[in-house]
Order: structure tokens, then sequence, then C-alpha cells
């Protein structure tokens, strides 16, 4: 998936999270799943997860994913990934969950 960000599969997935069309946006992950290659790659399709978890409720699995992503993202030296509201979406759903603590943290990086 070059360009992990801007790519035709990532406006679709954004789009299919905002219509509540979760079919639509697993479709779509599990197409860039497919093309997937390098760090950046891996790093966007957890934040996927994540951001698919967060939208089905599922407030531990978002955790878990986004927190993955970041850590993805930081290793493949990507911090121009952190900066597109990565940290902002890790530390939202670190609130959700009520670890407050947490979330302040990850905002305050943010």
């Amino acid at each position: 998936m070059p360009n992990t960000t801007d790519t035709a599969l990532q406006i679709a997935f954004d789009r299919a999270l905002e219509a509540g069309q979760f079919a639509i946006a697993e479709q779509t992950l599990r197409q860039a799943e497919r093309i997937a290659s390098g760090a950046a790659d891996q790093a966007q399709l957890e934040r996927m997860r994540g951001r698919l978890a967060q939208a089905k409720g599922d407030t531990t699995a978002a955790e878990s994913h986004l927190a993955e992503a970041v850590d993805r993202a930081r290793e493949a030296g990507r911090q121009d990934l952190l900066a597109r509201g990565w940290l902002a979406d890790l530390g939202a759903v670190r609130s959700a969950r009520g670890d407050h603590q947490a979330a302040q943290a990850t905002l305050t990086e943010a």
C-alpha cells in the first residue's frame, strides 16, 4: 500500500467508517492487507483495525490495535504518521476506556 495514508483504499475505508458501513470497511481492510508491504503499511493496517474496532464499540481491541500502530510507526521512523492524528485516536480510546492518566499522557504527546 504505497503512500499509506493517501491511497484510494484509505479514502474508501474512511468513508465507510463515517457512514457506519462496517462490512464495506472490513472488505476494504482485507484489500489493503493483500497489497500491504513494509513497516509503514503494517502500521497503517493496525490503525485501520483500531479505528474499525472503535467504530464498532470495542474499545479494548481499539486500544490494542492503535497502540500497536503507534509503536510500528515509530519503529518505521514515520513520525509524520503520528502527526496525522494517530496519537489523538489512541488518547481518545484510552479516555473512553476510563484510563484518563494514560489518555492525558498520550494527548500531551500528541
